[in-house]
């Protein structure tokens, strides 16, 4: 009951200073940008396919370590010269703190 106790505490205080709305901004910041950077900043793409226009999604997938259901599921959508054109999310666990300090 105490860990449980801790665990909420910890998401608590998480989701207070992290957001989805920082998480955005920090995927807002790939646009423009080599693929090859992000694959090197992140690490590989847990899949890579084609969208119907012809370019490439990198989709990473991140997991709470208990396993639990909060996971986030990012794509980023790579033109055919590979650079970062555009990202999304879904997923409870798509937070990030805000990079201005």
């Amino acid at each position: 009951m105490r860990k449980a106790f801790a665990y909420v505490l910890v998401l608590l205080f998480m989701a207070s200073c992290a957001t989805s709305k920082n998480y955005a901004i920090l995927l807002d910041s790939w646009k423009g940008r080599a693929a090859g950077d992000l694959v090197a900043k992140v690490g590989e793409p847990r899949k890579v396919y084609d969208n119907d226009q012809g370019n490439k999604i990198y989709e990473y997938q991140r997991v709470n370590p208990d396993h639990s259901i909060l996971r986030c599921v990012t794509k980023f959508e790579v033109d055919q010269s590979g650079t970062v054109i555009d990202s999304d999310f879904e997923g409870g666990n798509c937070v990030a703190f805000s990079q201005d300090g």
